[in-house]
């Protein structure tokens, strides 16, 4: 998560790589959340919940 914003980085990271949109809207601005998914870094997988990326495309028996 390179190029995400560092208080978001950090959330995700303190969530254990799951967060939900009213998380976020705590701490940064949704244009940072926007921008990490548009970068791939965070997936949506529900209509409030993101996951980062790696998490999604690491479990086993899922294709890369």
């Amino acid at each position: 998560m390179r190029g995400v914003n560092s208080v978001l980085r950090e959330l995700v990271k303190r969530s254990g790589g799951l967060v939900t949109r009213a998380a976020v809207a705590q701490v940064v601005p949704e244009c940072a959340l926007e921008h990490a998914c548009r970068d791939g870094e965070l997936v949506r997988v529900l209509p409030e919940v993101f996951v980062a990326a790696h998490l999604v495309h690491s479990r086993p028996g899922t294709r890369s």
